[in-house]
């Protein structure tokens, strides 16, 4: 009943400004002028209270929803940063490994070298074994070693295989020259 005599309200102020009157007024608002010939409606603010705390509400809300986005968005990132630092950290490990079988020679490495064990620090959180296989006499030995270490989701592990040519002769470290100097243009 109100809404409807605010209705009439500006329809008869309406009425009074294509009378002539110049400015009409409703309690203490003026809802309507007539400048320069033309008739002006104001629309009152009373039925926009309220939307101003909606407003904010709303913002709010896809404010804290962008948030919550970003912050998933940032834990998948560390998340994923982590997991490949482990997994660089496993092929030093892994390299240092073969480089040590590679030094010593696949056959002593059998006689003399750890099969298995835990890495020293700083990578003690690694686990490691070696195999190597010996086929046949004229053929070069399987090395196999592998990694394996606990992360967040479970035990994750890293393994590398190549082969490695017999070290022939009685000298552990023959010189490696060549017989002519290599002709560069």
């Amino acid at each position: 009943m109100v809404k409807r005599g605010i209705e009439a309200s500006r329809f008869a102020a309406t009425r009074r400004l294509c009378a002539g009157e110049r400015s009409v007024e409703v309690g203490r608002e003026r809802i309507a002028d007539r400048v320069r010939g033309r008739l002006r409606l104001r629309i009152s603010a009373a039925p926009r209270r309220g939307m101003a705390l909606m407003d904010v509400l709303v913002a709010g809300m896809v404010l804290s929803g962008a948030l919550v986005a970003v912050l998933g968005i940032a834990g998948r990132a560390l998340n994923a940063q982590l997991r490949g630092q482990q997994i660089e950290e496993a092929a030093m490990v892994l390299d240092s490994l073969l480089n040590e079988v590679l030094a010593v020679g696949p056959a002593e490495y059998l006689k003399v070298g750890e099969m298995s064990g835990v890495i020293e620090p700083p990578f003690e959180q690694f686990t490691y074994r070696i195999v190597i296989d010996d086929i046949t006499p004229s053929e070069p030995f399987r090395v196999t070693a592998r990694v394996w270490w606990n992360s967040g989701g479970g035990e994750q592990t890293a393994e590398v295989q190549t082969l490695m040519a017999r070290r022939l002769g009685e000298e552990p470290d023959p010189e490696r020259e060549p017989t002519q100097p290599a002709e560069r243009p």
